[in-house]
């Protein structure tokens, strides 16, 4: 058995692999043709290159030419008599060129060398026969013949044809693969990527934005891939990842910021993949915020060996933007034109193949098969078609065409009303398959809204049983196995040991796609007995749910869950009580939530907002007075809210925050080896409190004496970025320090301004900040090229749609 089951491939993708595989072993100016205009040569160099000798240079030219057989290599398959049937028509149609007075016959006589590729496991006496024919009709050629274990072996000696072909990845057990090819720590690092883009594998097709992100983030280390529902933006990065995993690279799943200061490590090659960086189907102002406030780090520790990948829907990316600018933080981001790539756009050639994709990978029976050949060009000419929509017509919908009677006189207009209902408007049979639930199945959905972008099982149990365990007729194992593939998926995680730590198994439960979420979200809505017993409940994933503003396919879906004052009634209950409840980062995300949703309600709903946020105030406040535990982000978060209540609320305490800050700055400057330039987030704080203070509570400042007490405070923190200026920096940290470099300067300028000094004292030190940064990033760029590996040539893509023969790619399904 060969090592990559070619056959799965098809004519097609066979031979576009072939091309690829030429452009990267011999030369790039290879020139792929292919198609059903090809006249024979799938591909051509006119050139020297060194074939079939890797060390002597042959003279051409060279034509390449391409022939698959349907079950070369199945369990008992003999394609011997298909081959040289192929074969020998071949050589028909090289006598008729060569027969005709053209230019084309003048091209078939100049060739020196003819090359054949095939599927088939090439014995040595079938291979003598391919040759023999071929040298009859062309006797002043080499003739080349090279069989399935010859494109298997040419696969394994170019790692980079999985980047350019990653359908490669699905045509071997794909565990084993990983066995071989990837290093066990790197795998076990990568595992939740891993695992996550498995069922991407049969079906995914590069198409153009695939190739466009991938020279994006080579060029920039950073690329935002933005679209509507269902374009296929996450698995675009998903397989980016993945073939990055083959290169020995991390593979990171990174929910925020957090994730990725955590798991960043400067010695090691990764890719950051943030799954719709700004919400799930809706703008969530918290996690706008958190990439807002680190975005400027973040890029800062982007590089060669370092990539991040965002995707978002177009209105959450375009609102992101607009808060960035609103808080002065959008210079820090790229320019769109640069790190943007659009996933929207499917030409016919892209959209056949992921038909084909998935219809092969679907295992479908004969008569289900024949009506996908009957359809594909109906079904691939719809306006409507995505990705998602094509997995949902294989799985499903196309199973129903098998009731129209093939001798009914009206059964192509049937045909055609079917199809064109599947693909244009499935959000109709999903809501059908949502009205049939029972009430468990249904609050089991709404429970997983609560999971954010998933959760375990047993986090899934348990916001089960909080909604509904009082109704449960059925167990809960089983209502998850019955919404599996229709609405969930799960994702089964082996146990695994990360270090010195052992993993658990566990199961990770999702959505199949966000546009369940979306109808289920609708469904909640309009479903007051639901909604309110789901809002008396709910935790602050729910929350945010039910007051977000630009929800929905393009945003059109605000505050879902507050039509009512019953709604409103429900809403201030639990959110009193979460309130109470609440710690850590919850305060600062229960507040922005109210924040983000009173600056775009309307007159009525901003009323009802700004007595909840009265409330929730009154509520912290006297939280924090009493236990003296408080901290910046939900201070400041505090002070946003206060200002949108009709009475001002009192201000809380702040002794304990500026003392915990002050001390931390203190041992930060007076130690013999400081940090500023590897952890500017002090002296970052410090100033943010400051000016916190200035706009909403400057008696404080006057009580603790600033800026007048502080003048010793200011002269070790000059002292120390003096002392680190001085200090060399290792390789690895370069782009690190030069970025944190920067925010020194920036912050120190900001301190100045606030407590009222003379920028004269400061001026030449933050000339020398700014300065040392721009050596530190060129050193960096330097030990990127050359550290870096040389870039992949891209491949030739057929973009023409009157190049793509439909019919022909459909014939061998």
């Amino acid at each position: 058995m060969i090592r990559y089951r070619l056959d799965e491939l098809g004519w097609r993708q066979f031979e576009e692999l072939i091309q690829q595989l030429l452009k990267q072993d011999l030369s790039v100016a290879v020139q792929a043709w292919g198609g059903h205009r090809d006249n024979g040569r799938d591909a051509f160099y006119r050139g020297r290159l060194r074939f079939p000798d890797r060390e002597i240079l042959s003279e051409g030219p060279f034509l390449f030419q391409v022939k698959f057989v349907e079950g070369a290599n199945a369990a008992g398959a003999q394609p011997a008599v298909a081959l040289i049937s192929a074969v020998r028509k071949e050589a028909e149609r090289i006598e008729e060129r060569l027969r005709a007075d053209d230019r084309l016959s003048a091209d078939w006589r100049a060739i020196r060398h003819y090359v054949l590729y095939t599927n088939v496991s090439l014995s040595p006496g079938l291979r003598s026969q391919v040759e023999e024919v071929f040298a009859v009709v062309l006797p002043a050629c080499a003739i080349h013949t090279m069989g399935g274990y010859d494109v298997c072996a040419l696969i394994d000696s170019h790692p980079a044809a999985k980047r350019t072909f990653p359908q490669l990845l699905s045509l071997r057990d794909f565990d084993v693969l990983l066995e071989e090819a990837v290093n066990k720590d790197v795998l076990e690092r990568s595992r939740s990527a891993v695992e996550e883009a498995r069922d991407l594998l049969p079906v995914f097709v590069p198409t153009k934005a695939y190739s466009e992100a991938f020279n994006v983030v080579r060029r920039h280390h950073f690329v935002v891939l933005e679209g509507p529902p269902e374009m296929g933006k996450t698995a675009i990065a998903r397989m980016l990842g993945l073939v990055q995993l083959f290169r020995a690279w991390d593979v990171v799943e990174c929910r925020g910021p957090d994730d990725f200061f955590k798991m960043y490590k400067n010695e090691r090659s990764q890719v950051f993949i943030a799954d719709d960086a700004f919400g799930h189907t809706e703008y969530e102002p918290d996690r706008v915020r958190a990439w807002e406030h680190d975005l400027p780090r973040i890029i800062g520790r982007l590089d060669g060996h370092h990539w991040l990948l965002w995707t978002s829907r177009r209105h959450i990316l375009e609102r992101a933007r607009r808060s960035m600018d609103l808080q002065g933080k959008a210079e820090n981001f790229p320019q769109p034109a640069e790190v943007v790539v659009n996933a929207s756009a499917l030409s016919t050639d892209e959209k056949a193949l992921i038909l084909y994709r998935h219809a092969r990978a679907a295992r479908l029976d004969s008569k289900i098969k024949g009506l996908v050949r009957e359809n594909a060009v109906r079904v691939v000419r719809q306006e409507e078609f995505t990705p998602e929509r094509i997995r949902r017509f294989v799985k499903d919908d196309v199973r129903r065409l098998l009731g129209i009677q093939h001798d009914d006189p009206n059964r192509m207009l049937l045909l055609h009303r079917l199809v064109h209902e599947a693909i244009q408007n499935p959000t109709k049979r999903m809501r059908s398959s949502y009205e049939v639930l029972t009430g468990p199945q249904k609050w089991l959905l709404i429970s997983l809204l609560e999971g954010g972008y998933g959760c375990t099982r047993e986090s899934l149990r348990t916001l089960y049983v909080k909604h509904a365990g009082k109704i449960a007729g059925e167990p809960f194992e089983r209502l998850v196995e019955e919404l599996s593939e229709g609405f969930v998926r799960i994702h089964h995680q082996n146990e695994r040991s990360m270090g010195s730590f052992k993993i658990e198994a566990y199961d990770w439960i999702s959505w199949i796609h966000p546009s369940y979420r979306d109808l289920v979200i609708e469904e909640l809505s309009n479903d007051p007995a639901l909604k309110k017993d789901f809002l008396r409940n709910t935790n602050l994933e729910g929350i945010k749910l039910a007051l977000s503003d630009t929800g929905g396919a393009i945003g059109g879906r605000k505050f879902p869950l507050t039509q009512s004052d019953d709604d409103w009634r429900a809403l201030v209950e639990r959110y009193l009580q979460l309130a109470v409840d609440a710690n850590g980062s919850e305060p600062a995300e229960l507040l922005q939530v109210l924040c983000s949703a009173h600056e775009v309600a309307s007159t009525e709903k901003a009323s009802h907002l700004a007595q909840i946020i009265s409330a929730v105030c009154d509520v912290f406040r006297e939280k924090w007075n009493s236990s003296g535990q408080t901290d910046l982000e939900s201070l400041k978060a505090y002070c946003q809210a206060s200002a949108m209540c009709d009475r001002l609320p009192a201000l809380p305490f702040f002794n304990e925050v500026w003392e915990d800050l002050l001390s931390c700055l203190r041992d930060q400057t007076d130690g013999l080896s400081s940090m500023l330039f590897w952890n500017p987030e002090v002296l970052e704080d410090w100033v943010e409190l400051i000016d916190l203070l200035i706009k909403n509570e400057p008696r404080f400042l006057v009580r603790v004496g600033f800026p007048e007490r502080y003048a010793g405070q200011l002269a070790k923190l000059f002292e120390c970025i003096q002392r680190e200026l001085r200090e060399d920096v290792d390789t690895e940290g370069l782009s690190v320090v030069a970025t944190n470099a920067i925010r020194v300067a920036e912050n120190t300028t900001r301190l100045m301004a606030l407590g009222g000094y003379e920028s004269r004292a400061t001026g030449p030190l933050i000339a020398q900040l700014h300065k040392y940064s721009g050596i530190l990033r060129e050193r960096a760029r330097e030990h990127d090229r050359e550290d870096e590996e040389p870039p992949d040539d891209d491949y030739d893509r057929r973009t023409e749609d009157s190049d793509t023969d439909i019919e022909a790619l459909f014939s061998d399904l």
